[in-house]
């Protein structure tokens, strides 16, 4: 096993230097056309503050990022399982995508926040701020969360760099891709501060007022859910979580499932491939190591119930 585990840490990292080399000739496009990837909301501001100064800095920018890519590879949720992330990026290797975006969450619940905010920095042309993100830097107040959930981030603030925790602190809120129809978020686009969840219908008919500020496919994550909303001005129908072509008269809001911690009764990997050109978007699952990433949380000393749960996807 441990060699095997030995060959596998080799391909890890033929596989970060791959997209590492992507991200590189991204970067030096980004810097010749002088795309702005993120704008930096000062530190320790409070996510959601009823007093209108910690508004999002970064929400619904015409244009944060124009890019030439066609074929995305998008995944959210990563919550420091090193091991799920690494199945995904083989995965998303193998489908010749152009870029990479992460929907935020990279820490949070897993025994390798630190190793999974470095890959996820290099590799990933663009990060979303999650809400356990945020909690990790310092952006918003987690009191209220439940003490296994402190214990985890408080735990992750401790175990990461602080390069890696000036970039959580960097993260936006949003990307948006005009060129390419599509809204970046981590929870429903209509508060982003707020990170307020959509997994049913009637959540998803909260977007209506806000249709035509959206992009024709909006992918969120936050519910480590997979699942499909299609809207028109007057209805929200909500589809089969499988892959599918984007029709003309509809708008999409889609989550996109969890990396590192799926709760849909699946306990592979979940990313997804969108095709800007075709309108072709697609579900895709991997499955990875889990005894090692259960293993890895417990050594932690994270609650046991993070690291059981990842045998069964819930």
């Amino acid at each position: 096993m441990r060699r095997e585990r030995g060959a596998a840490r080799e391909a890890d990292a033929g596989i970060l230097s791959d997209f590492e080399d992507n991200d590189r000739r991204a970067a030096v496009r980004s810097s010749i056309f002088g795309h702005t990837l993120s704008r930096v909301r000062p530190a320790g501001a409070r996510v959601g503050g009823g007093d209108g100064s910690a508004r999002n800095p970064c929400a619904s920018p015409k244009s944060m990022l124009q890019m030439d890519a066609m074929r995305f590879g998008i995944f959210s949720d990563t919550h420091g399982n090193l091991e799920a992330l690494n199945a995904v990026l083989e995965g998303l290797r193998h489908e010749k995508v152009d870029s990479l975006y992460c929907l935020g969450d990279t820490v949070g619940y897993g025994g390798s926040p630190n190793e999974c905010c470095e890959i996820v920095r290099k590799v990933a042309r663009g990060t979303i701020l999650g809400n356990h993100d945020a909690a990790v830097a310092g952006r918003m107040d987690y009191s209220y969360y439940y003490d296994a959930a402190r214990h985890a981030l408080d735990v992750h603030a401790r175990a990461i760099s602080a390069e890696n925790m000036a970039w959580l602190k960097s993260l936006p809120y949003d990307l948006r891709l005009p060129d390419h129809d599509l809204l970046l978020c981590h929870g429903s686009p209509v508060r982003l501060e707020e990170f307020e969840y959509i997994f049913a219908p009637e959540q998803a008919r909260d977007c209506l007022p806000i249709l035509d500020r959206l992009e024709h496919l909006t992918l969120i994550g936050h519910s480590h859910l997979c699942k499909v909303f299609a809207l028109t001005p007057t209805s929200v129908e909500e589809l089969p979580p499988q892959s599918f072509d984007l029709e003309r008269n509809k708008k999409y809001v889609v989550s996109v499932g969890s990396v590192g911690q799926p709760r849909d009764f699946d306990n592979r990997a979940s990313f997804v491939v969108f095709d800007s050109v075709a309108k072709r978007f697609e579900f895709k699952r991997a499955e990875y190591d889990v005894e090692l990433s259960h293993e890895r949380v417990l050594k932690l000393d994270l609650e046991k119930n993070f690291a059981q749960r990842l045998f069964l996807g819930v």
